[in-house]
């Protein structure tokens, strides 16, 4: 074994052995659910947290990303709310200093039931749920996965070895009216798992409707160019074009939507689409993460990256589009309830490549024609809007177990 690995290995057996919980404490928590990870990946989780929630009477925990922690106040008042870093790549500067802080916090927690509900590997989400002590642990991981391959072997702990869906299983994965993706049928085999009945799709739906906005529809196109890596954007030339073409048809007002980081890049954006000719252009106004989430919900037709704009619109049932890259294709995306919401992507060879692209820009997304773009938009600024506040079709009510 390489050097760097070796002391990687001890670094990471050290900070899970002098934190390791006891097996079986007495419960403080009767339900405890582990979701650390991006704002996307929050959304796609939050029909699996509520099913879970509405199962068990008593005190329960979220421990959740900060960067989701907006959403999870919003949503689940009903439990109590932990947040921590989303990610520590690195054992010394990220890993070390957060057992430091919170081992102690999280060591005191003490639950009957812990659900871990990301399943990609890395040290740091296997650190954190042997920090948290729980008489019984269910949780999956994807073997397949680069990371799983190259990481150093600290077991996971789980009460039963779950398989997370293989690219078959998910190839077409339907309920109904509902397409589904890896992430949601993974939440489906973890909530089945723990209560030994079967679950259904619809029950662990994406679930955002305490965010949605009491505001008149917004007559506009929302556009959110923006992606957390630019490998995974659209190039800035063929958005404009294919918002050209669709504007041409459909004169609709266009929002570019920016985090706080991207406005620079947005006001670029705009010029450029003033440059070819779209006068109507402007930067959605800033707003805190749950109220950008309703603001979603309200607007008449979206066009997203890969992002968390993407899964806001599909979850409210906002009729759009999403440009979708092939890293992690049928993993996150696509899914959708019906038809209000279309993923585009470009068919490549190396499809499934998480996002390791060595191109400039990556063809999945690069070679998406503008026309396919904008006849996409079309088709979905045709059907009728949904009226205001009537919620997509999703998870049918949680029965108590």
């Amino acid at each position: 074994m390489p050097l760097p690995k070796f002391l990687s290995t001890v670094g990471i057996h050290a900070l899970a052995g002098l934190t390791h919980a006891p097996a079986r404490p007495e419960g403080r928590y009767r339900l405890a659910l582990l979701k650390l990870d991006r704002i996307g990946d929050f959304v796609l989780a939050s029909g699996a947290i509520r099913y879970a929630l509405a199962q068990v009477e008593g005190p329960k925990l979220l421990v959740v990303s900060e960067v989701a922690a907006p959403l999870a106040h919003r949503l689940f008042p009903e439990a109590d709310c932990l947040t921590m870093p989303a990610f520590a790549p690195g054992l010394l500067r990220d890993m070390l200093p957060i057992a430091l802080r919170r081992s102690r916090t999280l060591r005191s927690l003490r639950a009957e039931t812990l659900l871990h509900l990301r399943y990609q590997p890395t040290h740091y989400h296997r650190l954190v749920q042997r920090w948290i002590p729980a008489r019984r642990a269910l949780a999956m991981e994807d073997t397949t996965h680069p990371l799983w391959r190259e990481a150093i072997r600290l077991p996971l702990i789980s009460d039963r070895e779950l398989p997370y869906p293989s690219l078959g299983e998910i190839a077409d994965l339907r309920e109904g009216a509902l397409l589904g993706c890896g992430e949601l049928e993974g939440h489906r085999r973890v909530m089945e798992a723990w209560l030994r009945r079967p679950v259904t799709l619809r029950a662990v739906w994406p679930w955002l409707e305490p965010l949605r906005a009491n505001l008149p529809p917004q007559q506009a196109l929302l556009v959110a160019p923006f992606c957390s890596a630019r490998i995974r954007e659209y190039p800035a030339e063929k958005l404009i074009e294919a918002v050209r073409e669709f504007h041409a048809a459909h004169p609709l007002p266009i929002h570019v939507a920016c985090a706080p980081d991207e406005r620079a890049r947005a006001a670029a954006l705009i010029a450029a689409f003033k440059r070819r000719g779209l006068r109507d252009v402007a930067a959605v106004p800033n707003a805190c993460l749950s109220d950008y989430a309703g603001l979603v919900s309200a607007y008449r037709l979206v066009l997203s990256m890969d992002s968390a704009t993407a899964h806001f619109a599909a979850a409210f049932g906002t009729p759009g589009v999403a440009l979708l890259g092939g890293g992690h294709f049928g993993h996150f995306a696509p899914w959708s309830a019906g038809s209000r919401f279309t993923w585009l992507c470009h068919r490549t060879p190396c499809h499934h490549c998480e996002w390791r692209c060595p191109l400039d820009a990556a063809e999945c997304l690069a070679e998406i024609p503008p026309k396919t773009v904008a006849e996409a938009l079309a088709r979905q600024f045709q059907r009728p809007a949904r009226s205001l506040g009537a919620p997509v079709e999703g998870p049918a009510a949680a029965a108590r177990h």
